[in-house]
């Protein structure tokens, strides 16, 4: 029974040895996040504003795709689509938020996301409520699902040989009870 218990912990060991390449080689390192909170939301018929407080965006992001593009939208709907630059690779800046739009009525609810030009960064955004000229209410930072990371080669390739591997005890074993 023992010696069972030993095999069972040694496959065990090696389906974790063979599984981590897999996991580690598949996680990104880059983002675009928008985090904490402002100060002030502003809404207007043809515009609002969000600034202060610790309202910030942070990313880290390769250097040669620095390029990504803003969607502002009223009630779901576009209303500008603009191309920003994201300075430099990685930072932290305040967030200062100005949109102008062509005039619409109240109660709306706005939305701005900030979409990477980069394969595999999730966009990031917030969201608030208008009901009237003034302060805007239920904030909400948007973020996209989270990704099921995918394998690297070298994992995949390790979890192939680890499940041959095991295939063949499973075959020697039924031979010898069979015998």
């Amino acid at each position: 029974m023992e010696g069972n218990l030993r095999r069972a912990a040694r496959a065990m060991l090696l389906c974790l040895a063979c599984l981590a390449p897999a996991v580690a080689g598949a996680q990104s390192q880059f983002f675009v996040r928008v985090i904490g909170v402002p100060d002030t939301i502003t809404c207007a018929p043809d515009g609002v504003t969000a600034s202060g407080g610790t309202f910030e965006l942070v990313w880290n992001v390769p250097a040669s795709e620095l390029d990504a593009t803003a969607e502002g939208r009223v009630n779901g709907n576009l209303v500008i689509s603009i191309p920003v630059m994201i300075p430099g690779s990685s930072g932290t800046t305040p967030g200062n938020l100005a949109v102008s739009f062509p005039p619409v009525s109240f109660p709306y609810t706005f939305s701005v996301n900030l979409i990477p030009a980069v394969a595999g960064i999730a966009p990031t955004g917030i969201s608030f409520f208008c009901p009237a000229a003034g302060p805007g209410t239920n904030y909400k930072i948007l973020s996209a699902a989270a990704q099921v990371p995918a394998a690297s080669l070298w994992g995949l390739v390790w979890t192939s040989v680890l499940l041959m591997l095991a295939g063949a005890v499973v075959l020697r074993r039924r031979a010898a009870l069979s015998s």
